[in-house]
């Protein structure tokens, strides 16, 4: 019924409403400063087009006074409501641009359509800012009141248009349902037959039965990303005999006040206990009688039942905060929660345009493993290692190379073709482009299933003030085990040893760019995130002070092929990225890992420790 309705909506046009009258942006919070930011929009319950306003009085927003107000073309005010009154807010399936604004009850709800996608995100954004007890819902997935089953809004592409359908996933049966206008068109049983493949587009599905190659593959096309992930998970989960729920519920606020409790714990342990042991794998052990002496000694948990010191302890055990030994009863506490631990390896590597010329070099990238050659380099190496993630950015690698290279990856982790769930112990999950900027995440298949809220954004900080994207950001956000957020984040900052202060800047543009538009990361890409990554051509130079001098370039050559740590430390003494993040200018909080390499920049590609002088740039 609403689909014939909603052809009766007026048409946009741009005539008065253009950008020059109404402001399309979103606005920064004063604190004390009237707001007002407004969008054109078109209230589809009652087919009008108007100005959605947020407006506040002089006590600004954080006063808790802001309204959102409908205006009609000509001025007349036709509805006005509290923010704080706004219960959820709802992504509707059928047009990316529409938006449902639930007060409660039916006879409140707001049905809005935006200009554009950007326009809907903002004003979500905002309203989730100043009301974060709004919950952000979508029309597209529906699940049974028991969990057993999961629906999907999709349309299915045949040979000659899309239909829009539904499918479902019966966790209890392990089949998958396809739905036409509430007929059953198919069943297909999630076994070992079942080959499934996410197509380029990335909102793609396509699945079909090895055992019976007659029959066409199916291709769905979701509403979001995520649900293609979501769906993907479920189906991994049937076919490997995984939980679809845990067998404990978890939750992430009672999660964060323990996970705070226990930072509070260690900290008075490692603070008033002179003597601990270290575990084989690094972690420190507390005997029994200090980790319960330290318990006694802070202030009860807040927000608990049970705030015992027994109820306490279970509580941090269940979640994988906290483990004991049984056999000399020490105590340890867990570097990740519910019981996981989890390795991540990051790269960074500026291609120079170049294609995939030698699998050594990528064998080296991801496991850091490299014939020696005392000639060549004294690089340190370690030993090979298979981690749980990585994720690799790329910069100067142009799109007709980026095949070859993640191909190439694929082959030396040993994962399936992006997107394939079929071959290999790895996936790559998850690929981004921004010009010839690329971020590739390939994750270990066995904890795919518990990854959840993947989103991806790009931030541009090129030419004509941030339009272009040779220069700029490209961001990853997710959830691991339901409870912990990460971001990862490649860059290629500006370059010339002089452009220090327009690094920094286009460092907070990335960081506020990705923040608002990484759907899925409420509050910041790195207040909300537990662990942030950030890797890329950051284009800092060394600097002793006469930069672009010939016998500046000589010293710090001579230090680089040089190659020990003392004359690492000498180079690092000088290195501008240090010297800004001692001075808070930049990358506030991060924390750089060791340096056990000499400067890459100018290095020959045919000598890895040779450097070629070209207007005397510093190494």
């Amino acid at each position: 019924m609403r689909s014939k309705s909603m052809e009766s909506i007026p048409e946009f046009d741009e005539g008065s409403y253009g950008p020059g009258n109404i402001e399309q942006h979103m606005l920064a919070f004063p604190e004390k400063e009237e707001f007002q930011a407004s969008y054109v929009v078109v209230d589809l319950d009652k087919k009008q087009k108007g100005i959605l306003t947020f407006v506040s009085g002089s006590g600004g927003v954080h006063t808790g006074a802001v309204q959102l107000q409908f205006q009609s073309v000509n001025g007349r005010t036709l509805w006005n409501e509290d923010v704080n009154s706004i219960v959820s807010l709802k992504k509707i399936a059928q047009s990316e641009a529409d938006l449902r604004i639930s007060m409660g009850s039916e006879d409140k709800s707001l049905f809005l359509r935006f200009l554009t996608v950007e326009a809907k995100l903002e004003v979500m954004l905002i309203l989730s800012k100043i009301n974060t007890r709004a919950k952000i819902e979508d029309d597209s997935i529906l699940t049974s009141i028991d969990g057993s089953s999961i629906t999907y809004k999709v349309s299915m592409v045949t040979k000659t248009n899309r239909h829009p359908k539904t499918v479902e996933i019966d966790l209890i049966t392990g089949t998958i349902t396809r739905r036409g206008t509430g007929n059953i068109r198919d069943i297909t049983e999630i076994d070992s037959n079942l080959a499934l493949e996410v197509l380029p587009s990335k909102r793609q599905i396509a699945y079909k039965l090895l055992n019976k190659p007659n029959i066409p593959a199916c291709t769905l096309i979701f509403a979001s990303s995520m649900h293609v992930y979501d769906f993907v998970s479920h189906i991994i989960k049937i076919r490997e005999n995984l939980p679809q729920r845990p067998k404990q519920p978890y939750h992430m606020k009672e999660f964060e006040k323990l996970n705070l409790f226990a930072r509070n714990l260690r900290s008075w342990l490692v603070r008033n206990r002179t003597f601990h042991a270290v575990s084989q794998s690094g972690a420190e052990m507390f005997s029994a009688k200090d980790y319960f002496d330290g318990m006694r000694n802070l202030p009860p948990l807040p927000g608990f039942s049970d705030s015992s010191i027994e109820a306490t302890t279970r509580a941090m055990a269940k979640y994988g905060i906290v483990q004991r030994e049984e056999h000399n009863d020490m105590w340890h506490f867990r570097k990740n929660g519910c019981g996981s631990t989890l390795t991540i390896r990051t790269v960074t590597w500026n291609v120079g345009e170049t294609d995939v010329e030698d699998m050594e070099h990528i064998d080296f990238l991801l496991f850091g493993k490299r014939k020696s050659d005392s000639q060549k380099d004294n690089c340190e190496i370690d030993n090979r290692k298979k981690h749980d993630i990585y994720v690799i950015g790329l910069q100067e690698c142009k799109a007709d190379d980026l095949q070859s290279y993640i191909a190439s990856l694929e082959r030396v982790c040993g994962s399936s073709h992006p997107g394939s769930i079929a071959g290999g112990d790895y996936t790559t999950l998850a690929v981004q482009s921004m010009w010839k900027i690329h971020l590739i995440l390939i994750v270990r298949k066995s904890i795919l299933p518990h990854i959840s809220h993947l989103c991806k954004a790009v931030q541009k900080t090129g030419a004509l003030k941030n339009m272009v994207g040779n220069k700029g950001g490209i961001g990853i956000y997710m959830e691991i085990y339901g409870t912990t957020k990460v971001s990862f984040v490649t860059c290629h900052l500006a370059a010339r040893h002089e452009r220090n202060k327009k690094r920094a800047i286009d460092f907070r543009h990335i960081v506020s760019g990705l923040s608002s538009k990484l759907v899925n990361c409420n509050g910041g890409l790195l207040e909300s995130c537990d662990h942030s990554f950030w890797m890329g051509d950051l284009n800092y130079r060394v600097d002793f002070g006469q930069y672009g001098t010939t016998e500046e370039y000589n010293s710090v050559a001579w230090l680089s092929e040089a190659c020990n740590k003392y004359h690492y430390d000498k180079l690092l003494e000088n290195d501008q990225l240090r010297l800004e993040m001692m001075a808070l200018k930049t990358f506030v909080h991060f924390r750089e890992g060791d340096i056990k390499f000499p400067p890459t920049y100018r290095c020959e590609k045919e000598h890895l420790l040779k450097y070629n002088n070209k207007r005397n740039q510093n190494p």
